[in-house]
């Protein structure tokens, strides 16, 4: 097992900074982290096995737990870290960290990073992880995703807005003459772009592209599994 978190330390840096950068992966779902994060010692942190950092979309009941681990073994009983941090109490650690009374409910978003190559198929990792950790809305980047902020591409719209109102979406169809939203246009829930939201099945991408013969072209993709 690896003993520090990330093989190169400017890898950690460069996946923070896609992160928690403006119009990075937190700001695109509208989260910030919890203060108690506002001074990293990167070379400090890079010593665990782990780490975790917390955040909340102002406003709202939605809280992310990210998680980041430099090997896959963090799911069994014998895994030993150097670090305190318990995936199986996220909820527990996000509501001391934040104060929430257990009868307020949360929504959880747990963002798992890992930090080393991957040596299992993601597909049967993401399967062992919903199985052993009891969060609903659960998601898997390895870290060289996290490398480049995938939003600053040439070829992805700059205008991108996430629709999650089931009353807006419903309107929409009504506007767009649609008698059922699941015959919008679709996008995976795996899509890259969409895993960066952190987009949910049956929310809406609303993408604006602008030309300067046609102007502005407005176009929707529903997330589905």
């Amino acid at each position: 097992m690896s003993e520090t978190l990330f093989n190169d330390i400017n890898d950690f840096k460069k996946c923070m900074e896609t992160i928690t950068e403006k119009n990075g992966l937190l700001d695109k779902r509208g989260h910030t982290l919890h203060k108690n994060y506002d001074d990293l010692d990167y070379n400090e942190l890079n010593n665990f096995n782990s780490i975790e950092l917390m955040g909340h979309k102002s406003g709202s009941n939605r809280y992310c737990f990210m998680y980041f681990v430099n090997n896959t073994s963090f799911l069994s009983k014998s895994y030993k870290t150097k670090s305190e941090n318990n995936i199986n109490k996220v909820e527990e650690n996000i509501r001391n960290l934040y104060n929430i009374n257990n009868s307020e409910e949360i929504d959880i978003n747990l963002i798992i990073i890992l930090t080393q190559p991957l040596k299992i198929n993601s597909y049967i990792l993401e399967k062992k992880i919903i199985e052993k950790i009891d969060v609903e809305n659960i998601q898997i980047f390895t870290y060289a995703t996290l490398l480049f902020n995938i939003t600053k591409h040439n070829k992805v719209p700059k205008h991108i807005r996430v629709i999650s109102d089931k009353e807006e979406i419903r309107q929409l169809c009504e506007l767009k003459n649609v008698s059922d939203v699941i015959k919008l246009p679709k996008i995976l829930l795996s899509d890259p772009l969409a895993n960066f939201y952190g987009l949910r099945v049956g929310e809406l991408f609303e993408f604006k592209r602008y030309s300067k013969n046609s102007g502005i072209y407005i176009y929707y993709r529903l997330c589905v599994c």
